[in-house]
């Protein structure tokens, strides 16, 4: 375990220290990495996302770098002991990797993320949310949960202009269609 940990770290500090293509490379490397361990291993991503989440609050020069890569890796091996963190996550820090916070949330299944995820939903529009990719997958993800109280919402998205009407529409069907099934 010691070595897990001391390897987990090394990889992370790298993409930490990297830019540009070295980032993603650094990035895949630590993502590969976590795909390939233990069950077990789920635990030290958490307790690690949540350290990343308490500099994020301490820490103005926090570069996040350390933060995405570990929801990357939870995104690839989604666990529901991580939805308390990526919850806070999503709604204090808009900088996150929201998106694939999202997948993981729709992966999961959780019903802790509905609030989040509608919390975060009412602040986005086309300026924040540029081609509508986070609505898009926030509506799956709510979908995906099937957490009824969240219809009146996804009918409001619904109804809202947007210059990605279509793609958003779509998942926003989609959801509904799921919620609609469940009651």
């Amino acid at each position: 375990m010691t070595e897990l940990i001391a390897t987990t770290k090394e990889l992370l500090q790298q993409v930490e220290s990297s830019w540009g293509i070295e980032f993603e490379k650094a990035l895949k490397q630590f993502v590969t990495f976590a795909r390939q361990q233990p069950e077990a291993f789920d635990d030290m991503l958490v307790e690690e996302l949540e350290a990343q989440y308490q500099a994020f609050k301490a820490d103005e020069s926090f570069t996040g770098a350390t933060e995405y890569a570990l929801i990357c890796a939870l995104w690839e091996r989604p666990t529901p002991k991580a939805v308390p963190v990526l919850c806070k996550i999503l709604v204090e820090d808009p900088e996150s990797g929201r998106e694939e916070i999202a997948q993981i949330m729709r992966d999961v299944g959780d019903p802790r993320a509905v609030k989040p995820l509608l919390a975060v939903l009412e602040t986005l529009d086309d300026e924040v949310d540029e081609g509508g990719h986070l609505r898009s997958g926030i509506a799956e993800a709510l979908g995906a949960i099937g957490e009824p109280s969240a219809l009146h919402a996804l009918h409001r998205l619904e109804a809202t202009p947007s210059a990605d009407g279509k793609k958003i529409a779509h998942y926003v069907k989609w959801a509904i269609e799921q919620l609609e099934n469940e009651t």
